[in-house]
């Protein structure tokens, strides 16, 4: 027959001891991200770069809860070209057709003959109130 072993006081310290440390971090995190949870909350994330070097227009940009991105490239004999990029319920097709543009409805483009400021503020503008719209549906 088998014996059985008892449980060692040393054993049950470590035990209730690991219970407590993960029970005290699950409640930091808690009041730390004010009840939202830590792994979702969403950011509005703008970025501006002087130098992408090594990026091209189309090329795989992944930042989680993203709806829509843009990357906004000055041309040398003016405008402004934009990429527009979807991994949500938003048509960019219809966006870039907005402006002149085209494509799919999950990645577009359009250029737009006019200053690189104007243009972000424009398409900026364009693409907020439709994620408003959507938000409505």
């Amino acid at each position: 027959m088998p014996r059985t072993r008892s449980l060692a006081w040393s054993e049950l310290k470590i035990g209730v001891l690991t219970i407590i440390a993960v029970s005290i971090a699950a409640f930091s995190i808690f009041m730390l991200t004010q009840g939202r949870g830590f792994f979702w909350q969403r950011y509005k994330l703008k970025t501006r770069f002087d130098n992408v070097a090594g990026l091209k227009s189309g090329s795989p940009v992944r930042v989680a809860g993203v709806e829509v991105g843009l990357l906004f490239m000055e041309q040398p004999k003016g405008g402004v070209k934009v990429s527009f990029r979807s991994r949500s319920k938003v048509d960019v097709a219809r966006l870039a057709e907005t402006f002149g543009g085209g494509g799919h409805q999950r990645a577009s483009g359009a250029t737009i003959h006019a200053s690189l400021e104007e243009a972000r503020t424009r398409i900026l503008g364009a693409v907020e109130t439709t994620l408003e719209r959507l938000k409505d549906q």
